[in-house]
């Protein structure tokens, strides 16, 4: 979580020039200049030791950059400094709760919070901190309750700093998606506090992209930049955006982030990605042995991904899973996206005998994001890994994955989940595997009619998994299906008249092997309505207008074989897709 705040929360014992000192790195935090941040504020709490606002925002740098040990020894070493002052307290339970040790968060921000407590209602610095804890982290990670409790009393006593409603609406989607309109109202709060607050208006945006929904986030990201060029964080989600999308606007916005980011490995990491997406990847892969001689490599393991990047999409599948284990070893594991565990799933899966690390890294990647949309997105990168892998099963699975995430299905959607279903159904030789295959792919189109009935497709699809099912005639799987076409299809006889008959071809012979005679000539006289002069029509009529005479008593009549389709080869013409 980015630290957003411009309010100067010196104490009245701290020098004019000393306070100024601390807003520059509370400041750079909030720009997220990090390496700026802790110049700033580590010479500062190596000058005054004791010096309250300076260690509490030194340890604030560390948690920004997921370094919790660091947090950790800062607060340690300030709380003997400071004589446990109450906001340094807050910090080590910032960490604590970070750590996964909510009980001794509790106890630090509740002694904290009794410490300061007063008529006024308590102390606005300590409230704000409590909640800014409270705030961060995944949704599993604190009270979002109690953290809005206290900034809400917090926003009582100070009715100037904007980073209070923006902290508020953090804690509210922390509640879940359904507090989205919440979240939105704290963001537009802390704008009327500030007009100029890009953090807010970048917030509200990050809401709309969550829902997918560019026609509103692009422009409140572009809106963000407006309210403040320097508000580094914008410019780089529109660098994200477009990365994969227009190689010419991520140029523009990489470089605009890097025009007013701090220099240092994780600006040049960006711009070797920018390198790579652009197609220069001998330049990229320089920028990355760049960055690991200086950086190096275990240091900022993100030079890792770059590699594994590389070389994957130079076809060096070897050097990719390798590079990319590695960096998920050495990598802080709260740096890991939800992106990178699905990229990496996708390497593996590039490798037969993996599917159980791909399936543990997928669903890993599916804790990390929690919309819906992006999950689609997570699981189509592996299905469609599995598909050039040639791995049918692989692919079935994924596609089908991806299909329970997505609340709504186009029929683009419904083609490529049902066809990897049926291509997989069609290479099994156990029967059980193959009839729950069928089942799927079967109910997936069924879906796909119901939704786009007017769309020859899915009825010419089904009937296709059905016969495939059916290879030998005998189950009758595809009956239903090429009724349910065929019935489509004479909405225009004289258009569908070869594939109406085509259809018939697959049912005459079946009813005619279960002895429903009637139903197969019912079937033959179809065919004749449309084409009088069809030849195996003619030829079948007389055959099974026979088996269905009167018997005479005591009389064993010729057995008759089951007529076959003509034109064919004995065999029922495969539906065209």
């Amino acid at each position: 979580m980015k630290r957003i705040v411009f309010v100067m929360l010196s104490s009245v014992a701290v020098l004019v020039a000393s306070a100024q000192s601390v807003a520059d790195g509370i400041k750079a935090i909030y720009y997220t200049k990090y390496k700026t941040a802790n110049d700033i504020l580590g010479k500062l709490v190596a000058s005054n030791p004791a010096d309250v606002d300076a260690n509490y925002w030194y340890g604030q740098v560390a948690i920004d950059q997921s370094d919790l040990p660091t947090a950790r020894a800062i607060y340690s070493k300030a709380m003997t400094a400071t004589n446990q002052n109450p906001l340094i307290v807050v910090g080590m339970g910032h960490v604590e709760l970070l750590e996964g040790k909510a009980t001794d968060a509790k106890a630090h921000f509740d002694a904290a919070l009794a410490a300061t407590n007063n008529k006024k209602g308590g102390d606005v610095k300590i409230l704000t901190a409590v909640g800014r804890a409270e705030a961060d982290g995944d949704s599993k990670t604190g009270d979002p309750n109690f953290g809005i409790e206290k900034l809400t009393t917090a926003a009582k006593l100070d009715l100037k700093d904007p980073e209070i409603y923006l902290l508020t609406g953090i804690s509210q989607l922390k509640r879940g998606g359904e507090y989205g309109g919440e979240a939105k109202r704290a963001y537009e709060e802390a704008l009327t506090r500030d007009p100029k607050y890009a953090a807010a208006k970048y917030r509200i945006a990050k809401i709309f992209q969550s829902q997918n929904n560019k026609e509103l986030f692009l422009p409140l990201l572009e809106e963000a930049t407006q309210l403040d060029p320097n508000y580094g964080p914008a410019w780089l989600s529109l660098y994200d955006y477009y990365a994969e999308r227009d190689v010419n606007k991520a140029k523009e916005y990489i470089e605009k982030y890097i025009a007013v980011a701090d220099k240092d490995c994780e600006t040049d990491f960006f711009y070797a990605d920018y390198l790579l997406r652009a197609g220069q990847r001998d330049q990229a892969l320089a920028k990355g042995k760049e960055m690991e001689t200086n950086c190096g490599g275990d240091k900022f393991p993100k030079v890792y991904k770059l590699f594994a990047l590389i070389y994957d999409r130079t076809g060096d599948s070897i050097q990719a899973r390798d590079y990319f284990g590695k960096y998920i070893s050495k990598e802080v594991p709260v740096k890991i996206s939800a992106t990178d565990y699905a990229n990496y799933a996708s390497i593996l899966a590039k490798f037969p005998g993996n599917d159980a690390a791909v399936e543990e890294n997928m669903y890993k990647a599916f804790a990390l994001d929690t919309t819906s949309s992006k999950k689609v997105d997570l699981a189509n990168i592996i299905a469609n890994t599995y598909q050039k892998a040639g791995n049918l099963a692989g692919q079935a699975k994924w596609f089908t994955v991806a299909s329970t995430f997505k609340p709504s299905l186009t029929a683009t959607d419904y083609y490529y989940w049902g066809d990897a279903v049926t291509k997989y159904m069609a290479t099994q030789k156990d029967s059980v595997l193959r009839a729950a295959a069928y089942k799927t792919a079967d109910s997936i189109y069924v879906a796909y009619a119901t939704k786009y009935p007017d769309q020859p497709q899915p009825y010419a699809f089904r009937a296709t998994a059905g016969k495939a099912y059916d290879f030998d005639t005998t189950r009758g799987s595809a009956v239903a299906a090429y009724d349910s076409y065929t019935s489509f299809l004479m909405k225009d006889t004289v258009k569908n008249k070869a594939t109406i008959i085509r259809n018939y071809y697959y049912t005459i012979p079946y009813f005619a092997k279960i002895k429903e005679y009637q139903k197969a000539l019912d079937a033959v006289n179809a065919i004749l309505s449309l084409d009088p002069a069809n030849a195996y029509a003619l030829s079948v009529k007389p055959i099974l207008e026979k088996q269905l005479q009167p018997r005479t008593g005591g009389t064993t009549p010729t057995r008759t074989p089951a007529p076959k389709t003509g034109g064919n080869g004995g065999k029922s013409p495969d539906v065209q897709r």
